[in-house]
């Protein structure tokens, strides 16, 4: 199952948000977990309690205390550790490219170092930052008059503090890497996000485009819809895990991409004539 952050909440969750441009999350978690989460929003990560890790193909990266995590939207596999006897514990402050990009616009600091393709960037905090996190923190234990305004003034510090600090190029080269990007390739895209269960609306801003620019480029390069094409892709891919695995019906469609199985068993019928359990019948007749 795919959890989306910031939209999907829990009871561990605190919010707050100012006008629709970002939101701010305080998480505490009784007990580890692993998820995939979808971050809809670039996102920077503060770990107050425990460990924060990310599962990439090719390494597990550890977020602790006194680290900081800016992460590019996208969906990223991710489970906290949680030491006995104490809880995970974070901070998160969600940021869209608008912002970015007003923060560039209104401070043009130059980066010296090329623009970055790793989705993430891990940083030592200091103490002008963990200053800024305990004041940041004091907004979730009591209502404060023109939170908005407040807010806003607190993120663009929060900018500022790491664009000027020890590690400023870094930073510089990946927030220019998220601003100057230009749409990904849609083999890419699909290649990357295909059996994930996301809508055309997200999927189109994964690749970095509006959604009439996705069905546009899409049909140009596919020769097809997006929906169609991907169904058929879907579809392909859960006839083999039938006749090739041990999954049963709801494993197969949720390893497809589809977050419904009575929708999933429905549109293979109509696709193939016989539903998903009468395929892995016939297979076995023969």
């Amino acid at each position: 199952m795919l959890t989306r952050s910031p939209q999907e909440t829990n009871e561990n969750s605190t919010f707050l948000m100012a006008g629709d441009t970002y939101f701010a999350k305080h998480i505490v978690q009784k007990a580890q977990h692993k998820r995939t989460y979808f971050i809809k929003e670039h996102s920077l990560l503060f770990v107050l309690q425990g460990q924060k890790l990310l599962h990439f193909p090719d390494e597990t990266l550890v977020v602790e205390t006194g680290t900081i995590l800016l992460l590019k939207r996208g969906i990223y596999a991710m489970s906290d550790y949680v030491p006995q006897g104490i809880n995970y514990e974070a901070l998160v402050v969600y940021f869209t490219d608008k912002l970015l990009n007003e923060f560039l616009y209104e401070n043009p600091l130059s980066a010296t170092l090329p623009k970055t393709d790793k989705e993430y960037l891990l940083l030592p905090s200091d103490d002008l930052l963990n200053s800024f996190k305990m004041q940041y923190m004091a907004y979730f234990k009591r209502t404060y008059p023109h939170i908005d305004q407040l807010l806003q003034m607190k993120v663009q510090e929060l900018f500022m503090l790491l664009s000027l600090g020890a590690h400023k190029d870094s930073v510089l080269s990946f927030i220019r890497s998220i601003t100057d990007k230009v749409p990904l390739e849609l083999e890419y895209v699909m290649q990357q996000y295909l059996f994930h269960p996301v809508t055309l609306e997200e999927l189109a801003s994964l690749s970095g485009r509006s959604l009439a620019s996705f069905k546009r480029d899409f049909q140009a390069h596919y020769h097809s819809s997006p929906k169609k094409w991907i169904n058929q892709q879907r579809l392909a891919h859960a006839r083999v895990l039938l006749d090739n695995t041990s999954q049963n019906v709801s494993e197969t469609a949720f390893a497809c991409g589809f977050e419904s199985v009575s929708h999933f068993i429905r549109i293979f019928k109509k696709h193939y004539g016989f539903t998903p359990a009468q395929n892995r019948t016939n297979q076995a007749i023969l």
